[in-house]
């Protein structure tokens, strides 16, 4: 965790960070929906996802019990980020649940969200 965050940042030296080993990314999502599911079973109930998301996370999201929703991402007529969609869905989305965003070669669309 000291790599990826830098051993003085603030979640670290405040004991608010965990992490586990997993097997590639769709080992980590299944299991990261099972933890969520086992200690906050009531809380959370939606999953929102891309409007292009990686097929396989459909069914991990409906194995893990989840409903999911969808936001707009990709815009086909430009080939990019449909930014101003995405800002509307994602303040429309109900409080307190999960979010699903790719923010490095988000699958499938190839295409990464800026700084900017």
């Amino acid at each position: 965790m000291e790599l990826a965050y830098g051993a003085d940042h603030p979640a670290l030296v405040e004991d608010r960070i965990a992490c586990m080993q997993t097997v590639a990314g769709t080992g980590a999502l299944y299991l990261g929906f099972q933890m969520i599911k086992k200690y906050h079973p009531v809380k959370f109930a939606k999953v929102y996802t891309p409007n292009v998301t990686w097929s396989l996370h459909h069914n991990i999201i409906a194995e893990c019990g989840f409903e999911e929703k969808c936001f707009r991402y990709y815009n086909t007529v430009t080939k990019g980020i449909d930014m101003m969609g995405m800002l509307e869905d994602l303040e429309a989305m109900d409080d307190g649940q999960i979010l699903l965003i790719q923010t490095s070669a988000q699958n499938p669309s190839g295409v990464d969200p800026t700084r900017e």
